[in-house]
């Protein structure tokens, strides 16, 4: 009985105002595993959306009239029907579960104009096909988040828009241009 009584006289372990949730409320595990799964749920729709038919056609046409060399498998653009043809179900189902796997890069260098080397990373035709597919479906969705000030690789931007913003700007006093991706200042 004195254990009980002592029991009750003991003061709430978080008086109020004490800046901490009772149990019960605020993230536990299940929040997280529900955000979790939520977020894994988003990915599988978004990677449907890339897989669709009609997204894999518009990036098929575009990695086709592209062109390039062949990556580290040696296959040309010219083989890539034929080979989707034989392996698109396979390749799908790897993407739509999460298993599917880029293969390396080809590493090529070719000449700079001011001299010296400059490296380049061929992706296989496939990998550029699941790139450019990736990139329809992303695209729309960041792109209007993106600084009015970023010109790289950006639809209906060039390095020639930047040249004419950056004179813009030193017309209008500025001092500074920066062009972040080579680190260079202008």
């Amino acid at each position: 009985m004195e254990t009980q009584n002592s029991m009750a006289e003991m003061p709430d372990p978080m008086p109020e105002g004490s800046g901490r949730k009772p149990r019960g409320t605020g993230v536990g595990a299940s929040s997280v595993t529900t955000r979790e799964e939520n977020a894994r749920q988003e990915r599988e729709r978004l990677m449907e959306v890339v897989v669709e038919r009609g997204n894999m056609s518009a990036a098929y046409k575009r990695v086709t009239r592209n062109k390039g060399v062949a990556g580290v498998d040696a296959m040309s653009v010219d083989e890539l029907k034929l080979h989707l043809a034989r392996e698109w179900e396979r390749i799908k189902s790897e993407l739509l579960e999460g298993r599917y796997t880029p293969q390396p890069v080809l590493q090529v260098e070719i000449p700079k104009p001011d001299g010296g080397m400059r490296k380049l990373g061929i992706p296989t035709v496939v990998d550029r096909l699941i790139a450019q597919a990736i990139h329809q479906v992303l695209e729309p969705m960041f792109d209007p988040e993106f600084s009015e000030s970023s010109y790289g690789f950006r639809k209906g931007r060039s390095a020639q828009m930047f040249v004419e913003q950056a004179r813009r700007y030193i017309e209008e006093g500025r001092d500074w241009v920066v062009d972040i991706d080579r680190g260079k200042v202008l």
